[in-house]
């Protein structure tokens, strides 16, 4: 996440309008700065405007810091408004995955002097496109912008505002869910994890393996020599074999010629008695024709 600008009408003691660039200079261009002054004059503020206008909560404003700032609360604790004012307003334009947005938090009062509930909104920039969200689905919407909820980004984004502590706290799944959507290192556990599962069948592998190896009982030297020397022995003979088998095959094609020859010369001496009784027969007609 990275934040451009802030804006704030109102907002505690920061009385009128007030906008903070910090994507110009000398901001732009100062690597770590520090927010300094005296108590009171607005320091915790800034980082308030912050979470109000993206989350509608300040770490500060309830015992717990976790309950949502609505009309109620601020007429309960006389708070986030600037006293005898009847407008107050935080904005916020941050870049988050390559895209910039703008959230804004108001609030205002009635003709009365009563206060109205107030309104959130959510828009990209920087066509100032507002998103088709109503009031309470905007701090859910940035939550999902950021990859973190509110809860993970008090204690990492604000940590000056007391809350180191509650990170040091956590217990440890929560702790690293914390600092896996900081980094953005979510797809490493999906591959640590990949390459666990992976790892154990393996192993599993490798044990069935062993143990089947384990069954298995190796022969001696001087038998397996045995072995190969008959090996050899039967290999020459097959040699042998196949030679012979080769000159069989030889002599059977010889064999099956000759016999087609002598069943050929039979049909031929058929024929020619065939001929010579055709010739006698026509030897009658032809002295009866003379």
């Amino acid at each position: 996440m990275k934040i451009n600008v802030i804006r704030c009408k109102n907002i505690h003691s920061l009385k009128g309008e007030h906008i903070i660039h910090f994507d110009r200079p000398p901001l732009s261009e100062a690597g770590l700065f520090a927010i300094t002054g005296p108590t009171g004059a607005g320091k915790s503020t800034i980082l308030d405007i912050i979470t109000l206008a993206l989350f509608n909560k300040i770490p500060r404003f309830t015992e717990t810091g976790n309950e949502s700032v609505s009309k109620n609360e601020i007429e309960k604790a006389g708070s986030v408004i600037t006293h005898f004012t009847d407008h107050a307003y935080a904005e916020i334009d941050y870049e988050a995955n390559g895209k910039e947005y703008r959230s804004t938090w108001q609030i205002s009062k009635t003709r009365n002097g009563n206060l109205k509930d107030y309104d959130m909104t959510l828009a990209t920039l920087p066509d100032k496109t507002p998103m088709d969200l109503k009031k309470s689905q905007v701090p859910k919407q940035n939550e999902e912008i950021l990859k973190l909820t509110y809860d993970q980004f008090v204690r990492s984004i604000l940590l000056s505002q007391g809350q180191f502590a509650k990170l040091l706290k956590s217990d440890e799944k929560e702790r690293a869910r914390l600092l896996e959507n900081l980094t953005q290192t979510a797809i490493y556990r999906k591959i640590g994890k990949a390459t666990f599962v992976k790892c154990a069948a393996e192993e599993k592998e490798i044990e069935l393996l062993q143990r089947d190896l384990s069954f298995m009982q190796l022969l001696p030297e001087d038998q397996i020599e045995k072995l190969q020397a008959e090996a050899a022995v039967h290999h020459e003979i097959s040699r042998r074999m196949a030679v012979q088998i080769e000159q069989l095959n030889r002599h059977l094609e010889k064999h099956e010629t000759q016999q087609k020859l002598i069943q050929n010369l039979e049909l031929t001496k058929q024929n020619l008695a065939r001929l010579d009784q055709d010739m006698l027969q026509f030897g009658q007609t032809a002295k009866k024709l003379r």
